[in-house]
C-alpha cells in the first residue's frame, strides 16, 4: 500500500511569519497536535506542535503574539512521498520518534500520514480490546514507575497483524526493555516491522501526552534470559 492510499490531503498549514499565537488557535480548533509550516506557495519549511509552542515559547516566557512561528518551529523534517510504501513511512515514524510525516510532491506539501490517536485516551478501557494482560507480555524485575505502566499500557493496546501481539517486555533498571517473540507461524514473521513500528509509535504518543522526553535506543549489553524464545530489539529510556 502506497502513502497516497493513507495520507490526509486536507492539511491545516501555517505561514513561518504567522505568530505563535494563531498557531495554538489553529491547532485547539481543528483538534491537530502538529501544523506543517509552509510558504504561500506551499513549500514545506517545518512543523509546529503544542509542544514546540509551550517549550519554546510559554516556559521561555515569551509573548505568544509576538513570537513567529520561524523562530520556535522544528527544522529539517523527515518527509516522504505519495509514492513510498507504507511500510517505508512507518519505519521512519519509528526511527524518528514520531507520529506523522508530511507528505511533499515537487518540494510541496500535498498531505501528511500519521498514526491514528483517539479522542480520548491513549488507552482504551480492557473490556474494549482484545489483548494478553501486561503480566503475560511483562516480566518486572523491579515495580514500574507510572510513566513505565502508562507505556506499556499503550503497548499492549497497540493493533498487530492477526492480533499476534509478537512484543515483550522487561522492566529492568528503569527501563523498558522490548523483545520480539518468535513466531512458529512463519507468514506472520514478515510483518513484525510494520506491527513493531505502529507499538513504537504507540508508545511515544503516551509518552508525547505524559510529556516525557524518551529514547527508544538498542543497547549492546542486554542479557537478560527471561524470554528465551525471544529477541532483543530496543529499550525506552527515560531522558534525564
Amino acid at each position: 500500500m502506497l502513502v497516497r492510499e493513507l495520507m490526509n490531503p486536507g492539511v491545516v498549514t501555517i505561514e513561518p511569519t504567522s505568530s505563535a499565537a494563531l498557531a495554538a488557535r489553529l491547532l485547539s480548533r481543528h483538534n491537530v497536535g502538529a501544523l506543517p509550516v509552509c510558504t504561500p506557495d506551499g513549500r514545506l519549511r517545518g512543523m509546529v506542535t503544542d509542544r514546540d509552542i509551550v517549550l519554546r515559547c510559554v516556559a521561555a516566557e515569551e509573548d505568544p503574539a509576538q513570537t513567529l512561528v520561524r523562530d520556535i518551529m522544528t527544522r529539517g523534517c523527515t518527509a516522504v512521498s505519495p509514492r513510498d510504501d507504507c511500510r517505508e513511512a512507518t519505519r521512519l515514524m519509528s526511527v524518528q520518534q514520531v507520529r506523522r510525516l508530511p507528505v511533499v510532491e515537487d518540494g510541496r506539501l500535498v498531505g501528511i500520514v500519521a498514526f491514528g490517536k483517539s479522542h480520548g485516551s491513549h488507552t482504551r478501557r480492557q473490556s474494549e480490546a482484545k489483548r494478553l494482560p501486561l503480566e503475560d507480555l511483562c516480566v518486572f524485575k523491579e515495580v514500574p514507575r507510572q510513566w513505565m505502566t502508562q507505556m506499556l499500557e499503550a503497548a499492549r493496546l497497540s493493533p498487530s497483524s492477526m492480533n499476534s501481539q509478537p512484543w515483550r517486555f522487561v522492566v529492568y533498571d528503569n527501563r523498558i526493555h522490548i523483545f520480539s517473540k518468535k513466531h512458529s507461524v512463519e507468514k506472520l514473521r514478515k510483518w513484525d516491522e510494520v506491527n513493531f513500528g505502529i507499538m513504537f509509535a504507540n508508545m511515544m504518543v503516551a509518552a508525547e501526552e505524559l510529556w516525557l522526553d524518551v529514547d527508544l535506543i538498542r543497547l549492546g549489553d542486554i542479557s537478560q534470559k527471561n524470554f528465551s524464545n525471544n529477541q532483543y530489539v530496543l529499550s525506552a529510556i527515560l531522558k534525564a
